[in-house]
């Protein structure tokens, strides 16, 4: 057994309980005191506080400023490992995550003490906002805000909303829908408010006497009942049912079998077995020529072919026996994309923001069309044309045509601002385009070739990219009409006027030689004569 006390004065150490002390004072077993226990740097009150003494080079203590120990300093620092805490964490300050995926367990709670939003979403990138999904039993978006194309839409059960608020299903209420010039008040009664114009009710609706579907009903209506349709009902002298040509009425429908007395279009043929005379200006497009392939699709082409693939012209899948459609070409400024959905294109330059900058950076599509030597065609419309574009592609688009394959000769038939949808293959841009055909009146005469050019512009990278959507038999197609056959003779009496351009196929014969009249862009008028000696002369008039 250890003595209980030992003390080896030469050495002055002490022992309690052991033989061996290797201090001053060594102590096996505890400590007591009923007072304070002094040591070199101060005494034992501060003990049963945080706020205990030691040395800075302690055996087994960290120092209070280092952090990289396995212990956080109270006043932060950084945890590189999982941190796995079973109660609550309380913070003052802003929370950071560096990670885009947050991950609960059970529900995602937020609650706020304060007048601001309880939930608070900012997109500094080019994404979309934020995206809502129900993973069971597939993967639905519930909820989708998107701002990657500008504008921050909406869409529910949509991943792709084309505007403010688009819904991919019904919408319900208990309460009232409001729209623009009122509310779905009454919607669900017969009484709702029409116009004066009634005639052009097509659902008959069981109203009072002003009825959708009148029956010899002796209604009052206005002077404007022209769109009357399929109504036999017995009137005054103005009747619906006009049985012949002398009816007394000075407003009859417009499109219908009949043509107005005070005037009117005619969509189809007139032809007379007798002469046909007018007391005013006769115009015509075409004179004696045979009509052929009218109104139909002349060319076409198809991209399924060109999905995945980097090829820069696309061949023509549909061209009339008498229309000869060459290549579709991608200009040299723009680079193949491999594309799963059609014809794809990248390498829009940022730079072009206007139809001019894009031609000189040689980034269009060339579209040739071939007349034969005795045949005009007149191209009235396209059909269809989907495009889709990443949200960096050129947003616009513009149609030229000319008569030389030179772009910058040609003239621009349509522009659309804003009108190529991103990651939408859903939306067909033909309609921008026919505003501009409809009223520039594109014809190809004999023998020569029409060319079109479409010029995409406006991108927002550089890395962006355009690709023309395969989902029909034609793609993209040229609807028009063939005229075939020469020009014959026509005898004028009085004057001809031709406001635009006057093509002949065989001579041009004027027999009285001195009432040739021509008018110089300024406006002056100027009659050409010629003598037996073939000397030609112009005098203002």
């Amino acid at each position: 057994m250890s003595n209980l006390i030992n003390s080896y004065s030469l050495s002055s150490v002490i022992g309690i309980g052991t033989d061996t002390p290797n201090q001053n004072l060594t102590v096996v077993g505890g400590i007591s005191s009923n007072a304070l226990v002094y040591d070199a740097t101060g005494n034992s009150s501060k003990w049963n506080s945080v706020y205990t003494n030691v040395n800075a080079n302690s055996g087994t203590y960290a120092t209070t400023g280092y952090v990289a120990s396995n212990y956080l300093n109270l006043t932060g620092g950084n945890i590189t490992g999982n941190l796995n805490i079973y109660g609550n964490v309380s913070a003052q300050g802003t929370s950071y995550f560096a990670n885009t995926i947050f991950t609960t367990t059970s529900a995602l709670c937020a609650v706020a003490n304060s007048a601001g939003p309880a939930l608070f979403i900012s997109q500094l990138g080019a994404g979309d906002i934020a995206s809502f999904y129900d993973f069971t039993p597939a993967a639905v978006e519930v909820l989708h805000i998107g701002a990657s194309v500008g504008t921050p839409y909406v869409g529910i059960y949509t991943s792709f909303p084309n505007v403010e608020l688009t819904v991919n299903g019904s919408i319900s209420s208990n309460q009232i829908i409001y729209v623009n010039n009122g509310n779905s008040n009454n919607w669900n009664s017969s009484t709702t408010t029409l116009n004066a114009n009634s005639a052009t009710w097509v659902t008959y609706t069981a109203l009072n006497t002003v009825s959708g579907n009148w029956q010899n009903t002796y209604t009052t209506v206005s002077s404007n009942s022209a769109s009357w349709v399929n109504t036999t009902t017995t009137t005054n002298t103005n009747s619906a049912n006009w049985s012949n040509w002398s009816t007394v009425s000075s407003n009859y429908a417009v499109g219908s079998q009949y043509v107005k007395l005070s005037g009117d279009n005619m969509t189809g043929s007139l032809s007379a077995s007798g002469n046909i005379s007018t007391a005013s200006t006769v115009y015509t497009t075409y004179l004696n020529k045979n009509k052929t392939n009218t109104n139909v699709a002349l060319i076409g082409y198809n991209f399924s072919s060109l999905i995945n693939s980097l090829a820069s012209t696309a061949s023509p899948s549909l061209a009339v026996s008498t229309v000869a459609a060459g290549l579709m070409t991608r200009a040299t400024g723009i680079n193949g994309f491999a594309s799963t959905v059609g014809w794809g294109s990248t390498n829009y330059f940022v730079t072009a923001n206007d139809i001019a900058t894009a031609l000189a950076n040689t980034e269009y599509y060339t579209i040739p069309i071939y007349s034969t030597a005795s045949d005009t065609i007149t191209i009235t419309s396209i059909s269809p044309f989907i495009c889709v574009r990443s949200p960096a592609g050129p947003r616009n688009i513009g149609l030229l045509f000319g008569t030389s394959s030179n772009p910058s000769l040609a003239n621009t038939i349509s522009t659309g601002s804003n009108v190529l949808p991103v990651d939408s293959i859903n939306t067909d841009i033909a309609s921008t385009l026919n505003a501009g055909i409809t009223g520039n009146n594109i014809t190809i005469t004999p023998g020569t070739t029409g060319y079109f050019f479409l010029v995409p512009y406006g991108a927002t990278g550089n890395g962006g990219t355009l690709r023309y959507v395969s989902n029909s038999v034609n793609d993209l197609s040229f609807t028009g009409t063939v005229y075939t056959g020469n020009y014959t003779s026509l005898t004028i009496d009085n004057n001809i006027i031709v406001n635009n351009n006057l093509t002949v196929s065989n001579d041009f014969e004027i027999t009285y030689y001195n009432k040739f009249i021509m008018k110089s862009p300024n406006g002056n008028r100027w009659r050409i004569s010629v003598t037996d000696a073939g000397v030609l002369s112009a005098v203002l008039i």
